[in-house]
């Protein structure tokens, strides 16, 4: 009675908050695009190269955070509202963001894309709305990991050395005291 009685009545930690579940080897490539910036990161052997909105090369330490994040992307909680997605800032997303990956369960590994929505901030819980485009199901991620996802691409990148100034030589004498 019991066990049966739990397959109707699945409390809310039964239902699974895995949003994406890649192996972060296996991405290839990121697209972002919206409100907190365009950008566009993509694998060049072991190191990764800024492409859009211009080419340069990224400090992984900046990077890495974003890729494992959204590699195994879960929710904090599921967006149980009545609101429409337009209402929810999903329709269309304050921020898409766009996870290229070899799936290397085949042979040869086959290139593959899925995308995440990134809505409004829900003020009450401080999280964000969240969908794949792929899906109808609406999460809510913590606050910390949105920002994780959306860096400024000025910060990927590797900072560029300053020009050191020369000062000319004075070839005047210095005054005595």
């Amino acid at each position: 009675n019991a066990q049966l009685s739990y397959t109707f009545t699945t409390p809310e930690g039964g239902r699974d908050k895995g949003i994406f579940d890649i192996q972060s080897a296996a991405i290839t490539g990121l697209d972002c695009e919206g409100t907190s910036g365009t950008w566009t990161v993509a694998k060049s052997g072991a190191d990764w190269k800024l492409t859009k909105p211009s080419e340069a090369d990224v400090q992984s330490d900046k990077l890495l955070p974003v890729i494992n994040s959204l590699a195994t992307l879960r929710a904090v909680d599921f967006a149980d509202t009545t609101e429409t997605l337009a209402q929810l800032g999903l329709d269309p997303p304050r921020q898409k963001l766009t996870v290229r990956y070899e799936d290397r369960a085949s042979s040869p590994p086959k290139p593959m894309s899925d995308v995440l929505l990134i809505g409004n901030k829900n003020f009450e819980k401080e999280n964000y709305y969240v969908k794949r485009a792929d899906s109808d199901i609406v999460y809510m991620i913590a606050a910390y990991t949105a920002n994780t996802l959306t860096p400024n691409p000025a910060d990927l990148q590797v900072a560029k050395a300053a020009p050191v100034e020369t000062k000319p030589k004075d070839e005047s004498p210095t005054p005595s005291v």
